[in-house]
């Protein structure tokens, strides 16, 4: 979860989906929209978003499976970093931290 700079609480959900689920608070978190999937595509495994104290912008760690083989499906692997510069909408600049095609 990430508050965003308009007050609203951010929340991304691992999802036996094939990607990542995304979901808003208004309230401080005691109610929540109904969670949509992004194009994160992903196994089920967890993500993590901070804020760039610096920039403001915001770093997303997760297992991303965009395009990944048919062989590595379900693994949590490759780990990759994204940044976002517009509160979640889109991620880019793309970096790898692990790529162990037998790690978990």
């Amino acid at each position: 979860m990430i508050e965003l700079t308009d007050g609203r609480v951010m929340m991304y959900i691992r999802t036996d989906q094939g990607c990542v689920y995304r979901s808003y608070s208004g309230d401080g978190g005691d109610t929540w929209s109904h969670a949509v999937a992004t194009d994160l595509l992903s196994p089920v495994s967890p993500a993590g978003m901070k804020r760039i104290p610096r920039t403001g912008d915001m770093l997303l760690v997760f297992n991303d499976h965009r395009g990944i083989a048919d062989e590595l499906r379900g693994r949590r692997t490759p780990l990759v970093a994204l940044i976002s510069t517009d509160e979640g909408q889109a991620w880019g600049h793309r970096r790898g931290i692990e790529d162990d095609a037998t790690g978990w």
